[in-house]
């Protein structure tokens, strides 16, 4: 099948998910206003019920109709460039076009999120963000995926700012790099990912690299998943990206980059000498390969604070440097509680608060071992759910204590009751 008639067919699918999305959400309108009868595929419906799922069927709409024009819109494109549809760029084509289309719906819920940095930096919100890596290896062992497996819940933090503010003192002429570095567990990838889409929100562009592990595993293609993003606007540049083979093209694009662009470089212990899982001498080659494509380009990097590598970059001055240590700030954990206070019991809802906080350090990371334990339809007690946050301390966090830096409170814990 030829490349074009593959589009058409795709358009086809593409058209026929959106005729029955449509009718659903036509259904549904009818439904609430009343013009209709409240039956449903036969049977009754509650009215009140569907309110949600209207919502939710004008989003997928919406989506559908984004993915198909995204299809269109590639193959029809005139003028700025042509594409090569002869049946010997049938592979390229085929891999670029849900890149793209997962690109834009990637884009398009960014560009709908507050421009009001504060909104970030304020406890009491809580934003779902587009997860903004089009990547198939996502940091899951990081982060708590929505049920769409594309966005995460950020709770607003303090940090945010701080964060932001030391990122605008960025300059060519000056300081192009920022090292972030602290607790395991603080939720510094979470602040990066938010920081990501707040910078494309304001029209930056940036290349976010979530994970040096899965960037060693297949630099080539995990590079390219993060340019389609940055560049999804410019079709010009989607197709050099799209011809990018090799390592040494993916260097040659950036060499030829005219723009100053933003690096988010995350879990830099990937390329630590002690990290396991990844030869000396790939390490070697992706941290060659990183200080490349950064040159000339401004780079904010993290770190753990006890990784090698963190303890290296701290002794560097031609950088910024920002430290996040500890656990949440004591409003941040109020508006926590307010979040997840049903897990307490109401008669001893003060003395468990400060137990979990005792023992968690506040640190978000181990706050959500004790949410894991958390079933809608049991009946577990708070001691079950509590000892199941130590059970993950210990056999999550143990192995890694030469490694990571934790809480001074949790490894002390640790050590007066458990050892």
């Amino acid at each position: 099948m030829t490349t074009l008639k593959r589009v058409e067919q795709m358009c086809d699918n593409a058209m026929k998910m959106l005729n029955i999305s449509k009718e659903k959400l036509d259904r549904l309108e009818e439904l609430r206003k009343g013009t209709a009868q409240p039956m449903w595929n036969g049977e009754q419906v509650n009215l009140e019920s569907k309110e949600e799922s209207l919502e939710t069927e004008k989003k997928i709409w919406f989506d559908q109709l984004a993915m198909l024009q995204a299809k269109l819109m590639e193959y029809t494109q005139s003028g700025k460039r042509k594409l090569d549809l002869d049946d010997g760029n049938e592979g390229g084509d085929r891999k670029k076009v849900p890149e793209l289309t997962s690109a834009q719906i990637i884009m398009k819920r960014i560009m709908e999120l507050p421009e009001d940095p504060d909104v970030y930096s304020n406890p009491k919100n809580s934003l779902s963000l587009p997860f903004p890596f089009l990547g198939s290896k996502k940091p899951v062992e990081r982060f708590a995926f929505n049920d769409d497996e594309f966005s995460f819940t950020f709770m607003g933090r303090r940090e945010f700012k701080n964060v932001l503010d030391e990122i605008n003192k960025l300059r060519a002429t000056y300081y192009m790099e920022m090292f972030i570095y602290g607790t395991m567990g603080y939720g510094k990838s979470y602040i990066l990912s938010a920081i990501t889409c707040y910078l494309f929100r304001v029209k930056k562009r940036v290349v976010y690299l979530p994970d040096c592990r899965a960037l060693s595993l297949d630099p080539v293609d995990y590079i390219k998943s993060a340019l389609f993003l940055t560049y999804v606007n410019d079709l010009e540049e989607i197709n050099r990206i799209s011809l990018c083979e090799t390592l040494g093209d993916i260097v040659d694009f950036f060499k030829s980059v005219d723009e100053r662009l933003y690096f988010i470089i995350d879990q830099l212990n990937a390329l630590d000498g002690n990290d396991t899982g990844i030869t000396p001498q790939t390490k070697i080659e992706i941290r060659e390969i990183i200080n490349k494509i950064r040159n000339k380009h401004f780079c904010i990097k993290s770190a753990s604070a006890n990784n090698e590598r963190a303890r290296q970059y701290k002794k560097q001055t031609d950088e910024i440097k920002m430290a996040l240590y500890g656990g949440l700030k004591e409003d941040e954990m109020l508006e926590w509680w307010v979040r997840h206070g049903h897990l307490l019991d109401h008669d001893e809802r003060e003395n468990q608060m400060k137990e979990i906080e005792d023992i968690t350090g506040c640190v978000p990371l181990f706050l959500r071992y004790f949410l894991e334990s958390y079933n809608d339809n049991s009946d577990e007690t708070f001691d079950f759910r509590k000892n199941h946050l130590i059970e993950n301390l210990e056999s999550k966090i143990k192995p890694n204590l030469d490694q990571f830096s934790l809480n001074k409170f949790v490894i002390e814990y640790d050590q007066n009751r458990y050892v």
